[in-house]
């Protein structure tokens, strides 16, 4: 268990057991972490990050919708202002915990079909809030293939014909500020990602529209591989929802998914 001291237990416990929203949650529980020293701010280029296990009730980076973020940045313009708000986690110093998260990563990535970046190596944290952002970075970076047609390049890759704009080529090679949590925090509180990630997402102006479609391939991708009997379509279907109206009938997209979808394989 993580040596983190009663007092700073007990602060943290009083805001999980609260009645306040999620953003309010995190604000409060950010800002103990910070003056006691389990989490710190600094700058960090996209290469140094993977995602979180727990990403997306444990479904990871969906590559479609990553794409799809992507060509929205790359149409409006890429802005440093709106990355505030994120927030990453130190990948574990515990071995086997180290592997079980680099390994989901890359089955992430193999399972994309070259949409994501496979790891590298030499990433340190674990984003919980701005995943898709940075990923689509790390996409541009390894010249991945793209499922959007107007950010493609001849060869139907990303790559750096979209570096024109500065910003964007700012953001990759210069990186943009973060909140790193250390991961003794997730072993004593390990609601905490999830919870980073529910609020990140509550604040974000710029979240893509996500439609029945979409939400039917994230379905799919997420079920992959699973065996059969594990198949939980309505379950996973409100899981992935991004909100919005299709919240009201995400599960009936399931299900839909579930009978007429065809063998996942």
């Amino acid at each position: 268990m993580a040596n983190i001291s009663p007092e700073i237990c007990k602060r943290v416990d009083d805001v999980l057991k609260s009645t306040m929203g999620v953003m309010s949650q995190w604000n409060e529980i950010q800002q103990i972490l910070l003056d006691s020293g389990l989490a710190y701010q600094q700058k960090c280029t996209p290469d140094l990050f993977l995602c979180h296990p727990l990403n997306r009730g444990g479904t990871g980076i969906n590559p479609f919708s990553m794409h799809q973020k992507g060509c929205t940045i790359i149409a409006a313009g890429a802005d440093m202002q709106q990355l505030g708000g994120s927030v990453a986690i130190e990948i574990s110093s515990e071995e086997a915990t180290k592997k079980t998260q680099v390994d989901f990563n890359m089955k992430m990535a193999m399972d994309s079909g070259n949409l994501l970046a496979m790891p590298s190596g030499k990433e340190r944290y674990l984003t919980c809030a701005k995943g898709h952002t940075t990923q689509f970075c790390k996409a541009i970076v390894a010249c991945c293939k793209t499922s959007q047609p107007s950010i493609a390049g001849p060869s139907g890759h990303l790559g750096s014909h979209l570096l024109r704009d500065k910003e964007l080529s700012k953001m990759i090679h210069e990186g943009w500020q973060w909140t790193i949590v250390k991961h003794v925090v997730v072993e004593q509180w390990p609601s905490i990602p999830s919870i980073i990630e529910s609020a990140g997402n509550s604040s974000n102006s710029t979240y893509e529209v996500q439609n029945e479609v979409q939400l039917m391939s994230s379905i799919v991708l997420a079920q992959k591989s699973k065996p059969l009997e594990e198949l939980q379509y309505t379950k996973t279907a409100v899981e992935l929802c991004h909100g919005g109206s299709l919240q009201a009938y995400a599960k009936h997209v399931g299900k839909f998914v579930q009978f007429y979808g065809g063998k996942v394989s």
